[in-house]
């Protein structure tokens, strides 16, 4: 009988332990951080693409933009100069300031590497600094921020993004204009954002994330989302719709995502 007692006294403690540490784990800020950087990241993603692309013609997602090719240099360069004022994206983003990339050889060819830089670039008031690349697969695309850094307007806090992205191309390939391309995303992701969380991001090939231009963001699939030393988090970003609609879960608790970006 005593040892049952101490036994039940041990499992009552464990289980107050378990209810207390869910308690104190209920902030989704870093859940809502990472929805809104990476669609920041993929923003400029989807630009800097669409200016590697680019022959005359129909530039969607660079419409305003002036473009300046250094083909002879070493590395090649392209300049996407949105101009010191506001320049709407498709989506209703206003950008100004400069995407500069620096192309190791043609964007198309599988291995090419392409460096992006940021010349005092605004995306609806967010600054952009550090770096990102995108390097040419047969399939799509491996998309890798480098610490990259996005700031608030007034300037109180920012999202950080690091990682391995690879988008596979599911659309709009036949065309040059970029609002009709669509990427199925895997890969993991290590993100900082506001209050100094930090934590580490997986988007497995069994839920990838569907990325839709024209949406300007994410519209399905989940990633799993561990802050460093709490429990993990699910954020899922629906059935396919240009909502900016998305849930986080929590201690299988559901709770509604904030997306502003």
């Amino acid at each position: 009988m005593r040892f049952l007692t101490i036994t039940l006294l041990v499992f009552a403690t464990l289980a107050g332990c378990r209810k207390s540490e869910r308690n104190n784990d209920t902030d989704i800020t870093l859940i809502e951080d990472v929805a809104n950087a990476q669609n920041a990241l993929l923003e400029v993603f989807i630009a800097a693409h669409e200016a590697n692309l680019t022959t005359p013609g129909i530039r969607t997602f660079l419409s305003g933009a002036t473009l300046t090719a250094d083909t002879l240099g070493s590395p090649r360069s392209l300049i996407v100069d949105f101009g010191p004022t506001w320049c709407a994206s498709p989506n209703g983003r206003n950008r100004c300031g400069k995407i500069i990339i620096y192309q190791s050889g043609y964007y198309t060819t599988p291995g090419s590497t392409s460096t992006v830089y940021f010349d005092s670039l605004y995306v609806n008031g967010f600054n952009y600094s550090n770096t990102f690349t995108i390097v040419t697969t047969s399939t799509g695309y491996y998309l890798k921020p480098n610490n990259l850094k996005i700031t608030a307007p007034d300037s109180s806090y920012s999202y950080t993004l690091s990682g391995n992205y690879a988008l596979t191309s599911t659309a709009g390939t036949a065309t040059v204009a970029a609002d009709d391309d669509e990427f199925s995303i895997t890969g993991t992701m290590t993100a900082a954002g506001r209050n100094g969380g930090t934590g580490n991001c997986t988007i497995t090939a069994s839920m990838p994330l569907v990325f839709k231009a024209i949406c300007g963001q994410v519209v399905s699939g989940q990633m799993k989302i561990v802050p460093n030393g709490l429990a993990q988090r699910t954020l899922d970003f629906g059935t396919g719709g240009c909502d900016a609609v998305a849930t986080g879960t929590l201690h299988g608790e559901a709770v509604a995502v904030n997306i502003t970006f």
